[in-house]
C-alpha cells in the first residue's frame, strides 16, 4: 500500500475515520455509518464528512465495485443548500466537507470542478471561482481551508490555527501533497500524506497512537506524530513489535491513560477496525 490509498476524516471531537488498503478503522462514528456499511461493506472511500450533530455524508465503492452514497436526515436540516446540490447531481458524484460553524460546508464535483459552498474564507478568497478541477477540500477553524487540485497544486489558508501544517505546506512543491485533512473542531490538529511516503498526524494522543499502530504495518509509509507519541513510535520500531503486539500495547496505553489502569469494555469498543 502507498499513501495514495489513504483517506482520513475528523468528525466531532473524539471521533475520526481512517480508510487504508487492509481495512477501515474508526472511533465512535454516527449510527448511520454502521447501518450503511453493514450491508454495503467498504472497499474505497471517496468522501466522508461528519459534524458535531452526527450529520453524515459519505460516498464509497463497495466490495463489488459498485458506487454507493448516503446521507442521514441531518443533512437537509443543517445544510439545505448542500442538500439541494446533492439531490441535483447525485450522492455518488459529490465530494463534501463540513466546517466548524453551523451550516458551513463545501461540495464539489471532481469530474467537472463545479462547486458550491458556505464558508467565509473560501468566499473571500474566491479560490473556487475558477474552472480548475478540485481533488479534495477541507475546512477548519476560523475560516481555514485547504484545497488540493487535480493537477497536484495546493491552495491553503491555515497559518493562524494550524501553524505546524503551515510549515509543512510551505516546504512542498506541486505534486508533493497527496491528501490533507483539517480537524474543524480543534486547532492545530490535522492529517497530511505526502508523495514521499511520509504521513503527519496531529491529534489526540489516543488517535495518534491508533493511527500509528495501524499504518506501521506498511513499510512504505513513515508516520510522524506529535512529541507526545514519538517515544512510543521509536520504541516499537526498535523492538520490531508485531501488529498484534502493537495492538496489545495500544490497549494497555488506553488503560493507563484513560482509565487509570482499568479499561472497561465500553472504552475498548470505541476503537473499531473492519477487515476488508
Amino acid at each position: 500500500m502507498s499513501v495514495y490509498d489513504l483517506f482520513f476524516a475528523f468528525g466531532k471531537p473524539g471521533t475520526y475515520f481512517l480508510d487504508h488498503t487492509k481495512d477501515t478503522c474508526e472511533q465512535r462514528l454516527p449510527k448511520s455509518y454502521y447501518e450503511w456499511t453493514e450491508t454495503r461493506p467498504i472497499q474505497t472511500v471517496n468522501s466522508f464528512a461528519a459534524n458535531a450533530n452526527d450529520t453524515l455524508f459519505m460516498c464509497w465503492e463497495d466490495r463489488d465495485g459498485r458506487g454507493q452514497g448516503g446521507y442521514n436526515r441531518g443533512l437537509k436540516r443543517d445544510y439545505p443548500a448542500l442538500y439541494e446540490f446533492v439531490e441535483e447531481h447525485g450522492k455518488r458524484k459529490c465530494r463534501v466537507a463540513f466546517g466548524p460553524d453551523p451550516g458551513d460546508f463545501v461540495v464539489f464535483l471532481p469530474e467537472t470542478g463545479k462547486a458550491k459552498w458556505k464558508h467565509t474564507g473560501i468566499s473571500e478568497s474566491r479560490v473556487l471561482k475558477g474552472k480548475k478541477r478540485v481533488k479534495h477540500c477541507s475546512l477548519g477553524q476560523n475560516d481555514a481551508y485547504v484545497v488540493l487540485w487535480a493537477d497536484g497544486a495546493v491552495t491553503w489558508a491555515v497559518d493562524h490555527n494550524y501553524p505546524e501544517l503551515e510549515k509543512i505546506l510551505q516546504n512542498t512543491n506541486q505534486g508533493d501533497v497527496v491528501f490533507v485533512c483539517l480537524n474543524p473542531y480543534r486547532s492545530n490538529e490535522f492529517f497530511i500524506a505526502l508523495a514521499d511516503g511520509v504521513v503527519h498526524i496531529r491529534a489526540s494522543a489516543l488517535a495518534e497512537r491508533h493511527v500509528l499502530n495501524i499504518l506501521s504495518d506498511y513499510s512504505s509509509i513513515q508516520v510522524i506524530t506529535s512529541n507526545v507519541t514519538k517515544s512510543s513510535q521509536s520504541l516499537s520500531s526498535k523492538l520490531g513489535l508485531s501488529s498484534s503486539t502493537r495492538t496489545k500495547e495500544f490497549t494497555k496505553f488506553i488503560a493507563k491513560e484513560v482509565a487509570g489502569g482499568i479499561i472497561s469494555t465500553a472504552i475498548a469498543a470505541t476503537f473499531s477496525c473492519t477487515v476488508m
